[in-house]
């Protein structure tokens, strides 16, 4: 973008009403955040290899999102029985 059109902008911007502001900040804001389907530590990898640090990202054999099931325990539950062996 050329800076005649990011003056003719700004000079626009003078004319809006401090919502019409805000919208536009939301707005900007939006557009300068990373993808969302990068985590915090894909971003960290990632940073971490354009610095030279680390060569290759490994993926885990366990992914963050593939927990594995829940087990069904009979009785009372089981962070009850710990508290009571406990005492």
């Amino acid at each position: 973008m050329s800076q005649a059109a990011v003056n003719h902008i700004l000079q626009q911007l003078q004319s809006l009403s401090e919502e019409e502001l805000r919208y536009i900040d939301q707005a900007i804001k939006d557009q300068l955040k990373p993808p969302k389907h990068t985590g915090k530590r894909e971003a960290l990898y990632a940073n971490l290899k354009a610095r030279g640090l680390i060569e290759e990202i490994r993926k885990s054999p366990l992914e963050d999102d593939a927990l594995p099931p829940l087990i069904e325990v009979p009785g009372k539950p089981v962070s009850q029985t710990i508290i009571e062996e406990r005492r």
